[in-house]
């Protein structure tokens, strides 16, 4: 998919470094860095575009969906992370996670963050006696996750918020309990503990699984006496700290009795509540899990089992389901005791009067400018704020959770309430859902939400499944999500993998009746399957659409929400726009992929649940990368989870490949020996399959004196997995490090499960060096690498501990640079780099950094780094058919582009060109294995006549099996459009030949 300047959007938030439109051109925000969310730019202006009308029925959905995708943006907003933002093409909002007696939303507003309104929308319930509870005055905090993030949607959640008591206090306890064991009685694993004067001091010797255990069998607590436990902390790192812990019921510490806290690394002392929701009996023992490096030390000064008083024990998930240009949010509560007698659940609104110049609300009788209205057949409420627009919320017409909706004048606020007044008794670990959209423009009228809550409350419901081989079913429209729903059935990964399945794509063609209003929908299929790779869409011609489609996954297994999401339920979703005119039909054949597109495996970047949102990339169904764009545990740096190589041994389970290694990116030690890391600010998918992977996310410096952006790239290659990155680096602020040998990351290794026993790098005289790795002890050493370009490996692991047991051989990592172009001071740095290992009994780390001691970085420096990522297979006497293979093609012989008709487009990774007259002809070299081409500058909507020179005559080149598959079509900015395919070459010195034509 080709970047589209869009007409109304431009997403440029906290660094949004490179949150572009579509996927070629990139969205320049000002970036002050800090604590703070700096201004956003002025949107781009309409570029003019070609007019498609003639090139498909769907022409008016392909410029919607590449006008909106990737206007989603969701992030931190603060480094600590007790703040989190996200904004779409007409709103940004804020909530808060920590702060006392203010949890939840502390702004809302339009596009450039001007506030409609501030500290409301919350979760309450009333109970038995009347009193009110709120989830803004949550005595635990908030705890954030995305479980879906994609061109188009990414489903927020802020979750683990209790209820309490609006009285100035942090928390009310009917019962405190010390169960410090401040002077003895610690277990350690990969970690030492210390009894100093704070209290217990436990420092990370191995970060791979570091934890201290504290024993409660002499001073058990009785299950009724506790709920939580309030732990207090020094830390000098911003991380996240899992508390286990295990009662006379279970018997031993487990994976659902876990809770996190988010310690904060200002070395002062901090107290955290840990609510314990899954307690079965006597609390039995507290582990404490910190997600720290080697020599990371933490002071835990007082542990206290306390009992959280509250009539409703219960814990709130709000979720904010964030569309390119909508938001529907929705307030959960989940029973963590049994809960009875409630007068009533709600979601309460205020609004300060003094900004509010107009209202408007509509019942079932009408539009009403006063609070004279029924309460049980309100549509919608809207404000129009003074200098800013309307706001609003609108009712669901079904499944919306409440039963009235009130508008009091009170205490200068205009305070709404969506509640029911006959609340359900919820047993423990059942729940209640209310919703609604929240609604703004930028308007003087209530026109617009008038018109927008009648299509929200009367959805289509003429929508055909009119052939499909997955049985596929239209279910409705799902008020709160604020989407289409069509469920099918799908692909397991071996299934897929069959070699008569490979092309088996599930299909569904759907009609959508419309009715008297022109309709911009989403669409959401959704499989049971959890292993959904990719997806396509044909118009009802069968013709393939440049729509780019988002597609979210849940593997099962890993339960990572055991309190919210016990079952861990599988999902395969994929999400895309669709524009209905009045009173037309659009058909289009909606399929979910797997393994192979065409003749070759497919491409893909998706998202997946998990502790966090990450993106999630394969071959086929073989998995090659996932990415971390929050980090993996925490705020701990890491960004690959999963890292595979397809030159290993293949699992005997699945058609998958070992992990290696775990890699963070820019970093320094400040003089005051305090690590500095970075904060995610965005992602901008250029295309996310069928025939490549191309992609970019950013960050700021948490001192705010640099931002960067990694572009990750991946073809569909079948020999190695070579990742290939853009890492560009532009400087906000003077920055100097005094010894950036030793205090300064560009990219940080470590071996995660294993210790290896060799290491080979390119030396700064040009030979190969191999050197034996220490495999006890501790060992530091720096090895200066060759100038422009060069590589380093570490293989022959020894697994040490998560060692994979269905008899796989584990991978081996090496990382290649291209080349570099940094600017240091305003001039041009023409130094060497080095790679510095480090050992300490179990793990070894690698670091690539500048061969130099103090740097004094200006603000407007750049840096950039071209290198490939390779995991690799083999044994340790293999080692050379891997790394120096890799090298030769890729930066030796990388691939080249000789235009014979056309011109080429410069592109560090990808073959480009432009075509002439919708026909371009072009000879390809370097490079091996499996890679693709772009054909730009095409403007007919079709399937391309490929043809390849075979000796003197031209051969047809088709890599499809089912006509309109093997290929990929993207939209341009202009309206032309990209058409890319996969071709093979054997050897560097090999060239092949191509004409493509579109007649």
């Amino acid at each position: 998919m080709i970047k589209i300047r869009k007409i109304f959007i431009a997403a440029a938030v906290i660094a949004l470094l490179a949150l572009v439109l579509l996927t070629a051109c990139d969205k320049k925000g000002k970036i002050d860095g800090g604590d703070e969310t700096p201004e956003v730019t002025e949107r781009p202006t309409e570029v003019p575009m070609r007019d498609l009308s003639n090139d498909t029925p769907m022409a008016d959905t392909v410029v919607y969906a590449n006008r909106i995708a990737n206007e989603v943006q969701a992030f931190n907003s603060t480094p600590e992370r007790s703040r989190f933002t996200a904004q779409n093409s007409v709103t940004k909002f804020e909530f808060e996670m920590e702060e006392p007696d203010n949890k939840g939303i502390t702004y809302f507003g339009d596009y450039y963050g001007d506030p409609y309104f501030t500290g409301s929308m919350d979760t309450y319930i009333i109970d038995a006696e009347g009193q009110e509870w709120s989830d803004r005055y949550s005595g635990t905090n908030g705890r954030q996750n995305t479980y879906r993030i994609g061109y188009y949607y990414t489903e927020v959640h802020l979750m683990d918020l209790k209820l309490g008591l609006n009285t100035g206090d942090d928390m009310a306890f009917s019962g405190i309990k010390d169960i410090f064991n401040s002077k003895s009685g610690w277990k350690e694993h990969m970690c030492s503990v210390n009894y100093v004067d704070e209290g217990v001091k436990i420092t990370v010797n191995d970060a791979s699984d570091p934890y201290a255990i504290s024993d409660l069998k002499e001073n058990r607590v009785p299950k009724d006496s506790v709920n939580a436990i309030r732990i207090s902390v020094i830390s000098k790192i911003n991380c996240t700290a899992n508390i286990y812990y295990y009662d006379s019921e279970t018997k031993g510490f487990n994976s659902d009795q876990r809770t996190t806290i988010s310690l904060k690394g200002d070395g002062a002392e901090h107290t955290y509540i840990a609510p314990l929701d899954l307690i079965k009996g006597d609390l039995s023992g507290i582990r404490f899990d910190p997600d720290g490096q080697v020599g990371d030390s933490f002071i835990i000064t007082g542990i206290e089992a306390v009992k959280i008083a509250s009539s409703v024990n219960a814990k709130i998930d709000r979720t904010y389901h964030v569309y390119s240009d909508k938001l529907h949010q929705s307030f959960r509560i989940v029973a963590v005791s049994d809960l009875i007698g409630a007068r009533e659940y709600g979601i309460v609104w205020k609004v300060e009067k003094d900004k509010v110049d107009a209202m408007q609300i509509r019942d079932g009788s009408g539009i009403h400018s006063d609070l004279s209205f029924d309460s049980s057949s309100v549509e919608y409420v809207a404000f129009h704020i003074i200098d800013n627009g309307v706001v609003g919320i609108i009712i669901p017409a079904e499944d919306s959770g409440t039963d009235k909706v009130t508008v009091e004048d009170k205490d200068g606020y205009y305070i709404v309430r969506q509640f029911t007044d006959a609340p359900k008794d919820l047993a423990a670990n059942k729940d209640h859902t209310m919703g609604n959209r929240l609604y703004n423009d930028k308007n003087s009228t209530f026109d617009a939400i008038d018109k927008e809550a009648d299509l929200e409350r009367h959805p289509l419901t003429d929508i055909q499944i009119i052939e499909t081989n997955a049985r596929a079913k239209f279910t409705g429209y799902d008020y709160i999500k604020g989407c289409y729903i069509v469920t099918k059935t799908g692909s397991d990964f071996n299934g897929a993998y069959q070699k008569n399945n490979r092309n088996k794509y599930f299909t569904s063609k759907v009609t959508v009746n419309g009715d008297a209003s022109q309709r911009n929908i989403y669409m959401r299929f959704e499989a049971k399957s959890g292993s959904l790779e990719c997806a396509a869409l044909l118009d009802e011609n069968d013709m393939l659409l440049p729509v780019p489609m988002e597609v979210c996954k849940n593997f099962c297994g890993e339960y990572e929400e055991p309190f919210y999401d016990p079952k861990d339920t599988q999902y395969g979703d994929s999400i895309f726009p669709v524009v209905v005119k009045s009173g037309e039909s659009v058909t289009f054949t909606e399929l979910h992929l797997y393994q192979n597109w065409g003749i070759y495996a497919l491409k893909q970047i998706s998202s997946i649940q998990f502790f966090i949102g990450y993106y999630h990339l394969s071959t086929g169904v073989t998995e090659s990368n996932c990415i971390a764009p929050y980090f993996v545990y925490g705020k701990d740096g890491w960004t690959l989870p999963d890292f595979r190589g397809c030159s290993g041994v293949m699992w005997s389970g699945q058609p998958q490949f070992t992990s290696v290694g775990i890699h963070k990116w820019l970093s320094y030690m400040n003089n005051d020996g305090v690590k500095i890391q970075s904060e995610y600010t965005g992602s901008d998918i250029r295309l996310s399959g069928q025939t490549y992977a191309d992609m970019d996310y950013s960050y700021i410096s948490d001192c705010g004196s640099y931002k960067f952006t990694l572009r990750h790239v991946e073809f569909p290659q079948n020999d190695e997995n070579r990742t290939y990155y853009t890492i560009s680096v532009e400087f906000l602020k003077d920055l100097t490090i005094d010894n950036v040998r030793d205090d300064f990351n560009i990219i940080f290794f470590d071996s995660r499960d294993n210790n290896f026993t060799d290491f080979m790098y390119l030396s700064s005289d040009g030979t190969v060096v191999n050197e034996k790795l220490p495999t006890s002890g501790s060992s530091d050493n720096k090895y200066e690498l060759q100038k422009g370009s060069f590589y380093y490996a570490i293989y022959g692991p020894k697994t040490t501990s998560g060692a994979d047991k269905t008899g796989t051989d584990v991978m081996n990592y090496a990382l290649i640079m291209r080349s570099s172009d940094v600017t240091v001071g305003g001039k041009k740095w023409d130094g060497t780099y080095l790679v510095r290992y480090s050992f300490e009994g179990k793990l070894d780390h690698l670091a690539l950094t500048f061969n130099e001691g103090k740097m004094a970085f200006k603000k407007g420096d750049r840096m950039e780094f071209n290198v490939i990522l390779l995991p690799f297979g083999g044994k340790t006497d293999d080692v050379m058919n891997h790394v120096p293979v890799v090298y030769e093609d890729s930066v030796l012989y990388p691939v080249r582009l000789t235009a014979v008709t056309g011109s080429i487009i410069e592109d560090e990774y990808i073959p480009k060109i432009l075509a002439e007259n919708n026909t371009a002809e072009f000879i390809l070299t370097g490079s091996r294995n499996l890679n693709t081409v772009v054909v730009y500058g095409i403007d007919v909507l079709k399937k391309p006549k490929i043809y390849k020179l075979e000796g003197e005559s031209w051969v047809e080149y088709d890599t499809s099996v089912k006509g309109y598959d093997g290929y990929q079509v993207s939209l341009c900015e202009d309206g032309t459009y990209a058409y890319s395919f996969v071709y093979e070459i054997g050897s560097p010195q090999d060239e092949v030949r191509f004409k493509v034509e579109f007649k």
